[in-house]
């Protein structure tokens, strides 16, 4: 069999209890994951112009992380289900309309948003969010205002294919949820945890509420993965060919107050 083998985890990380989760011990054999192989590098199967260029090195010398382009392959492979239904939504409409302008609006919030906000609110009330990196996270996401100006202006447009959306300048994350925690007088999170094993143990989770038939739990690896990797979107697309501007440009700001309120 080519390629080299990728271990499976055995145990469950420790510190679950502390987000809410009692599991500890031996993870069920069951609910392990089939050990992976890694086959190929990504220069070896096409992608290795584009993220030349994406991580090109800065004046520096030292590697940066530059805004992700639409042309940035997508696939096969996701890190969640919901990813993967959004590559599944887009392939579906592109078979359909071929001349389909696809936005790509990173990380909704806003009135109505039941999922960002929401749960970093039920994370601080309980008390058992940790801190999963030193420093802060700047990572782009897209106020629901602007998602809806970009559907207006894509509606009167000739733009095909795919299109970033994001409000345009990055969300320093813990900042905002120290903030948030403040206004709301409840704790900062303080109690430090690596966000890898978390992240792993979330994604563990997730499986096990799936095969039991259980709702999704408030800690999902999509949700650790939002508080612990910045995300840069490139908005020239956007911009350029849509002309897309941001009609709300507060941030988080509005949404924190929303919540504290």
């Amino acid at each position: 069999v080519p390629g080299v083998e990728l271990s499976v985890r055995r145990q469950w990380p420790s510190g679950m209890a502390s987000l809410g989760v009692e599991l500890s011990g031996k993870i069920a054999e069951s609910d392990r994951p089939e050990v992976g192989r890694a086959v190929a590098r990504t220069d070896g199967i096409g992608w290795g112009t584009v993220l030349r260029d994406l991580f090109a090195p800065g004046p520096d010398g030292q590697p940066v992380d530059g805004p992700v382009p639409e042309s940035l392959p997508v696939g096969p492979r996701f890190d969640s289900d919901y990813a993967r239904s959004k590559h599944l939504a887009e392939r579906a409409v592109i078979a359909a309309h071929p001349d389909a302008c696809l936005l790509r609006p990173r990380g909704i919030y806003g009135p109505g948003d039941t999922s960002i906000v929401p749960r970093i609110v039920a994370a601080l009330e309980s008390r058992r969010l940790p801190r999963l990196v030193d420093g802060d996270v700047l990572t782009d996401l897209t106020h629901v205002d602007n998602a809806a100006h970009a559907i207006a202006l894509a509606l009167d447009s000739e733009v095909t294919g795919a299109v970033n959306i994001a409000d345009g300048t990055p969300i320093a994350i813990w900042d905002g949820i120290d903030r948030l925690a403040d206004h709301r007088g409840l704790p900062r999170p303080r109690r430090r945890l690596p966000a890898a094993p978390v992240e792993r143990a979330a994604g563990l989770v997730e499986q096990v509420a799936r095969r039991l038939g259980r709702a999704e739990p408030r800690l999902t690896a999509t949700g650790i993965r939002l508080l612990t990797r910045g995300m840069r979107l490139d908005l020239t697309r956007a911009r350029e060919e849509l002309g897309y501007a941001p009609v709300r440009e507060d941030g988080l700001a509005s949404a924190w107050e929303e919540e504290g309120a």
